[in-house]
């Protein structure tokens, strides 16, 4: 038998979109202050998880000057490998 233990907080979006993630949930996902999360969505909900650091991902891009262009898309690539996720297009919103 499993027992599912969920937790709900509330948050407030400021006038700038932003939202305080609860210390509860910065602790479990184990962020601390400037990291990064990865922000999806899947059907009706949004789900977040800390982002890999750049150190994570060195060694993933080799060979090429990169433009900011091609550094997001091989970003955006790696990130759909790493989360399982299919790549979308961004024309496509």
């Amino acid at each position: 038998m499993y027992i599912i233990i969920t937790m709900s907080y509330i948050a407030t979006i400021t006038q700038k979109g932003q939202i305080t993630l609860p210390q509860p949930v910065r602790e479990f996902l184990g962020l601390l202050p400037k990291d990064k999360v990865i922000i999806l969505r899947k059907k009706q909900e949004i789900v977040l998880k800390p982002a890999p650091s750049f150190m994570a991902m060195q060694g993933s891009i080799k060979g090429q000057k990169y433009t900011d262009k091609k550094m997001d898309k091989a970003v955006g690539q790696y990130l759909a490998k790493e989360y399982g996720e299919k790549e979308k297009k961004a024309s496509r919103h």
